[in-house]
């Protein structure tokens, strides 16, 4: 025998008698079907085979009553009895009992009542009860049959790989229906089903309405059928009321169903949990009804769904040869920054053949509060068909967005084929995009709109299963990708990226196996390779791999970004992720996890400045993810930096260098002086046969990393020359020419000047130049990042600035003016009307008030005879080793050689 979707056979054989006295008829008979073999599409891949189908009757007519004596039919899933006469009267019932195995139903037909993989039902059974008996204490009612019905489905018991549990009472039915003569229809007198999570009662007929209600609870839905069906990481809760009403009007009937369900709560998600205070429904359907009342054919349906601000409605309509369909679905996207409002729309049609789409749009906007000048949605538009013989469903880019879209569905289109069980699985497609146009989308401020990351991207992906499971391989490339900074800077070409996947979902496993991942980029290639178990719970993470820098690539850009004679140079290091992945937070994820990412970098020259050999790793370490202690070589000295990673999504994350971080006797050269040391001390730009050491002892250093407001880094510090000397640049040259010194002496610094970094700018403060043994030139301000200065200098007024007259030589002795340095390091500009008005106001000082101090002094020192006890004032030789001694000392405290 075959219908579409079921071939079955097997074998008759038994006996039957039919025969008629007086006109009343009589039927009996024994009869067998052996070697039942069922197979198709409805049974879901399962193969129903039963030995033996047995059935057993014997019923007479008496005067237009038949009565049934004997109704059997058994089989190894169940068995049905009947007995009693039709019409029934008030001294004869008549009833059907029967009874289904649901274990051997299960043994049969597992994937065709979708139990979870690996579960065996051992015991259960479902029991109906129909009996009917017309009540003669009952004289109102109507006549016509009337049945009475109970149905139950007895305790499951069931295992799982050795475990074993029970679902204890799983659902009941009872009730009372009545089949109305002269075509008055169906009454349901009483209904009532009870379940560990449903409750509804209902009654009324179908010409005055059936009107059913009842409550349902989530949780209590989990808890039942948790050992059967796997939830995975997903928890269910929330409770809601059900009422429904069905009525026959004319020859059509109306049907509704209304839901408010308070409290919905879906945790597990891969998306997050899922939260609605109210999630209210709304289904309306009509259609022809027959005779006696039940539907006989649909006309229309219509869903409506909301919570909050979220709305799903869907509309369909049944015609002659094909249904129409609409769907339109809004709902805000909060999780992602800025908040945005999804939308959807689909008209299509259906029929025999398939599946017609006229329009498959979707859109994804911001909100109107939070919108900026020039804000694009992304719209997605497609048309399709899905070819129902063949299983094949193909969307196609219906129209193109004007201009570069964020993403759209690329000209080759999407194709599935393999649906409804026609054969094997298979889905391809493309999608392509615009970088600069999903910054555009994502970008919380307008100002981070005009910078970051642009060029074309493009997608392909292909999904198969195989014999061993689903196989999915796909590839991103973004060719090529260009970056941008601030408004007016050039835009710069990266270079093409890469990411292509390979990885198979086993049909006999929860697991993912990652046979590939690379990332490539100019700069560096990532490869792993591992599994993931639990994808839709803890997603538990077993990945391996390592990270190749490109180092001839790294080395051209810092030649052309840097300085040209940059370098460096090093190996690749493996990474790993293990541990799960899944977590109420970031801090719960890394406490979780053993993560490591790094990479080995052999040797560094960049300005001089020579780096050792050293590790450069992220890791995971008591719930913090920690990048390794820096620690080597530079220029002869030593390196030390303790970095601490801060992890915070919503401030912005930064990178903290703890106090014990410092750089001690580093050599310094004139490259090093030039381009490192003039932001410090400016008097060292392009300044010649430097020599000496440096240290730096840091008390604060922050450097922020992303976050909804731009943030600078701060570091405070102090900067201690040891023994640095060198020959004066122009920027010293200037200083000295404003003494009057015709020469250009070696100028050595030997005093620690204390750093500020912030806002872009290095502050300085205490930097000393000793001219001679008597006189030094100090400075204080700061140079910024594009070595622009703002400088102050403080000047000794010198013999050579009053053109050695001895007299005024004498009164400027020990007098300083203070004089504004503006400009930049390569054109430093002395703002000289400002030093001619200090020493305007210096004279003026001098001339009014030094003269009258200086005249009563003398007649003083006239008329006072000297101390022949006072010491003599310190020599040169005494002066300077004093000076080395307070050196000796700072050296001691940072725990070096004297």
């Amino acid at each position: 025998m075959s219908v579409p979707g079921l071939e079955s056979a097997g074998q008759l054989d038994g006996q039957f008698s039919l025969g008629s006295d007086a006109g009343n008829w009589a039927v009996s008979g024994e009869i067998g079907l052996v070697d039942v073999d069922a197979t198709g599409s409805r049974l879901a891949g399962d193969h129903l085979r039963l030995d033996r189908i047995k059935g057993a009757w014997n019923l007479t007519e008496t005067e237009g009553t038949w009565v049934v004596h004997r109704l059997d039919l058994t089989s190894p899933l169940g068995s049905i009895k009947a007995s009693g006469q039709r019409p029934a009267s008030a001294n004869a019932v008549a009833k059907v009992e029967g009874t289904l195995d649901l274990a051997a139903l299960a043994r049969q037909l597992p994937h065709a009542l979708r139990l979870r993989e690996g579960i065996t039902l051992d015991r259960g059974s479902a029991q109906l009860r129909i009996e009917s008996q017309d009540d003669p204490k009952r004289p109102e009612q109507e006549p016509g049959q009337g049945w009475d019905i109970e149905a139950k489905v007895s305790d499951l018991e069931a295992q799982e790989h050795g475990r074993r549990f029970t679902l204890r009472e799983p659902a009941t039915l009872t009730g009372r229906v009545a089949i109305r003569d002269k075509g008055q229809g169906i009454a349901l007198e009483r209904m009532a089903v009870r379940t560990a999570f449903l409750n509804v009662a209902g009654q009324g007929d179908v010409d005055r309405g059936i009107d059913w209600s009842g409550t349902l609870d989530l949780a209590s839905l989990q808890r039942q059928l948790r050992d059967l069906v796997d939830f995975g990481a997903i928890e269910l809760a929330g409770e809601g009321d059900l009422s429904g009403r069905y009525q026959r009007v004319g020859t059509r009937f109306q049907g509704q169903l209304t839901t408010d369900l308070r409290g919905l709560k879906v945790v597990g998600l891969a998306a997050g949990p899922l939260q609605r205070e109210l999630l209210h429904l709304d289904l309306a359907l009509d259609g022809v009804a027959a005779a006696s009342g039940r539907p006989s054919s649909w006309s229309t349906a219509r869903l409506d769904l909301s919570s909050g601000e979220t709305t799903v409605k869907l509309a369909t309509r049944s015609g002659q040869d094909t249904n129409t369909v609409t769907l339109e679905a809004k709902s805000p996207v909060p999780w992602v920054d800025p908040p945005r409002r999804a939308e959807g729309h689909l008209d299509a049609q259906w029929g025999s053949t398939g599946l017609v789409i006229d329009r498959l749009a979707l859109s994804l906007a911001t909100l109107a509060e939070n919108a900026k000048p020039g804000d694009k949605p992304i719209l997605l538009n497609a048309k399709g068909r899905y070819d129902r013989a063949s299983g094949e469903l193909v969307l196609t880019p219906a129209t193109a967005a004007p201009g570069p879209s964020a993403i759209a569905i690329a000209p080759e289109g999407i194709q599935v084929s393999g649906l409804g069980g026609t054969g094997a699985f298979r889905a391809s497609g493309g999608f392509a995009g615009d970088l600069g146009a999903v910054r555009q989308l994502i970008a919380t401020d307008l100002e981070s709109t005009n910078k970051g990351l642009t060029g074309p991207w493009s997608a392909r992906a292909t999904a198969e299963s195989t014999d061993d499971g689903l196989r999915f391989v796909g590839k991103v490339d973004v060719h090529p990708l260009m970056t941008s900074g601030q408004t007016g800077e050039p835009v710069r070409d990266e270079g093409p990226i890469a990411l292509s996947l390979n990885l198979l979902c086993p049909t006999d496993s929860q697991a993912i196996e990652l046979a590939e991942l690379v990332l490539t980029s100019r700069y560096a290639t990532l490869e792993g390779s591992g599994r993931l178990t639990e994808p839709m719970g803890k997603r538990i993470a077993d990945l391996r791999g390592s990270l190749t820098p490109q180092w001839d690539a790294i080395n051209t850009l810092l030649s052309e970004r840097v300085e040209p004679g940059a370098h460096v140079s090093g190996k690749p290091r493996p990474w790993r992720i293990i541990g799960p992945l899944a977590g109420e937070s970031m801090p719960d994820v890394l406490k979780a996890i053993d993560l490591e990412f790094g990479f080995e970098l052999a040797k560094a020259n960049i300005y001089g400045l020579r780096v050792g050999p050293l590790p450069i790793v992220a890791r995971t370490r008591d719930g913090r993810l920690d990048i390794d202690v820096i620690d080597t070589s530079l220029n002869g000295g030593r390196i030390h930096l303790e970095p601490v990673l801060t992890l915070d999504r919503e401030q912005g994350s930064k990178i903290r260098l703890d106090e014990n971080s410092s750089i001690a006797n580093a050599e310094i050269n004139d490259e090093v002086s030039r381009r490192f040391l003039s932001y410090v001390a400016p008097v060292l730009d392009r300044a010649t046969r430097a020599h000496g050491w440096v240290s730096v002892d840091l008390v604060e250093a922050e450097f922020p990393i992303g976050g909804p407001t731009k943030r600078e880094a701060k570091v405070e510090g102090q900067v201690v020359f040891d023994e640095v000397e060198f020959l004066p640049g122009p920027f010293a040259d200037q200083l000295l020419n404003l003494l009057g010194r015709t020469d250009r002496p070696t100028i050595k610094l030997d005093e620690p000047v204390s750093l500020t970094i912030a806002d872009r700018r290095v502050y300085q403060k205490g930097l000393a130049l000793p001219l001679g043994q008597l006189t030094r030139v100090e400075l204080d301000g700061w140079v910024d990042f594009d070595r622009n200065l703002q400088l102050t200098a403080s000047l000794p007024i010198t013999a050579a600035m009053v053109g050695n007259a001895p007299i005024l030589s004498a009164m400027v002795e020990n007098q300083r003016i203070s004089v504004p340095i503006r400009g930049t390091l390569k054109n430093p500009e002395i703002d000289r009307d400002a030093m001619n008005l200090s020493l305007k106001n210096l004279g003026q000082s001098i001339l009014g008030n030094g003269m009258v101090r200086g005249a009563a002094e003398m007649f003083k020192q006239l008329q006072k005879p000297r101390d022949p006890n006072a010491p003599p004032p310190p020599t040169f030789q005494e002066r300077r080793a004093n000076r080395l001694e307070r050196k000796a000392e700072r050296r001691r405290q940072r725990g070096l050689e004297p």
